[in-house]
């Protein structure tokens, strides 16, 4: 495989976005824990044509996975930032 976990997080993201736009993910993701469907499938879309080997999709797929639902909840993150001021 040629591309990273992030990088195809990346470009699932991209392509993902309009369809997220009109129906936030966020609290969806968060509270579940995982994607939708058209979700794991532009993932596993991604990594396929990323050249990954067939064994390798489910992990891959899950990782990616993973790395977005970490994306949205950090986004989602409400917790005030300490800063030395």
């Amino acid at each position: 495989m040629q591309a990273t976990v992030q990088q195809l997080a990346d470009e699932v993201a991209a392509e993902r976005e309009k369809a997220w736009a009109k129906t936030d993910p966020t609290p969806v993701a968060v509270a579940a824990g995982l994607l939708g469907r058209e979700d794991r499938d532009a993932i596993r879309r991604a990594a396929e044509q990323a050249g990954c080997a067939a064994g390798e999709l489910d992990a891959i797929t899950e990782q990616v996975a993973q790395r977005l639902i970490g994306r949205f909840q950090a986004l989602d993150d409400s917790m005030p930032a300490t800063a030395a001021d």
